[in-house]
Parts: structure tokens; sequence; C-alpha cells
């Protein structure tokens, strides 16, 4: 399962890393007795997280060069400095 997942395209493979954290994290909170998250917030706080993560990795390749006309590049602008 890992092995596909790496294989994925880095969009596809935060997206997964932000949903699969997202809903480990809302059983760990429900399993100490906090509120149930509803699925919109599991699916927005993944959306969230994967968000980041793609920002952090486009940003961390713009510094070096290899960011440039990424499909997230273009979309937020992130290289543009």
């Amino acid at each position: 399962m890992m092995l596909k997942i790496l294989s994925l395209p880095q969009e596809a493979k935060m997206k997964i890393v932000g949903l699969l954290f997202s809903r480990w994290e809302a059983c760990n909170k429900a399993k100490v007795g906090e509120q149930l998250w509803s699925t919109t917030e599991i699916v927005h706080r993944a959306m969230s997280t994967s968000l980041f993560l793609l920002y952090a990795v486009v940003r961390e390749r713009c510094k070096t060069g290899d960011g440039e006309g990424t499909l997230v590049s273009a979309k937020l602008r992130i290289c543009e400095n």
C-alpha cells in the first residue's frame, strides 16, 4: 500500500497524507473523550494539511530552483519573488 502511495504524483501523495493524518487526529481526540469531528471537519483539516505540505515542499524547491514551473507553484505563485 505504501509503495502505491509513494508512486503517485506529489499532489496526490500530500492529499492522502493529509487525509490519513486528519483521520488519525480525529480518532485520537475521540478516544480521549473529546467531541467527534464531522466528516466535513475531517475533510477540511485534510485539505488544509495537504495544502500546507505542498506549499512547504514547493517553497523548498524554489530555493534550489527545482520548483519553477510546477503545477502548484504556478497556481499559488510561490516562486515569484
